[in-house]
């Protein structure tokens, strides 16, 4: 569902407080069935329409193929290594885009070639992933690689009394209330 998607994308930016331009890639679901790519890449461009900078769109599944129960972690490692190394691995198996696909409306980007990001800023990325039942997940993870964060992770991860959450205690740390149609 395109317009479930893009409530989801929009509902993590807005509870993040971020806005389409500080985000520098997706690593999208990428079912690679010839309905499902278009249904999220046009989700992706509908929200990423007015930004001014190219919108990095990759998928785990590109290069791996699909992993079943586990294509949403390898997806968000993916992620992960991508914000840690600061740059994003070509899609090796993409020779030809979907006909239905239509980004022109967007700047979207589909690296054919490994892609160096930006060494000097925070970066941060989104990671799309849907489940069988036709639960949808969105979440925006951001680089964290100064000594400073570090060092305070570490220091706050060793105290005694240190902070074990729960599905009540993470609720409470967002500003954003959970709608009924929304997961994530």
């Amino acid at each position: 569902n395109g317009g479930a998607q893009v409530n989801l994308i929009n509902n993590a930016l807005r509870c993040a407080n971020l806005s389409v331009q500080d985000i520098d890639f997706i690593e999208c679901h990428g079912t690679g069935t010839a309905l499902g790519d278009p249904i999220e890449v046009h989700a992706i461009r509908d929200v990423f329409m007015h930004r001014k900078s190219p919108l990095y769109l990759t998928s785990v599944k590109a290069n791996i193929g699909h992993l079943e129960p586990t294509a949403g972690i390898a997806g968000l490692i993916k992620s992960v290594l991508c914000l840690q190394y600061k740059e994003i691995p070509k899609n090796i198996h993409l020779k030809k885009l979907n006909p239905k696909i239509n980004s022109r409306e967007a700047p979207l980007q589909f690296p054919t070639e490994n892609t160096s990001l930006d060494p000097n800023k925070k970066l941060r990325c989104g990671v799309s992933s849907f489940g069988f039942q036709g639960t949808i997940t969105h979440c925006i993870l951001e680089s964290s690689d100064t000594s400073r964060d570090i060092i305070e992770h570490n220091l706050y991860a060793n105290r005694k009394e240190c902070y074990k959450p729960n599905i009540s205690s993470l609720f409470l740390k967002f500003p954003c209330r959970r709608e009924s149609n929304t997961v994530w």
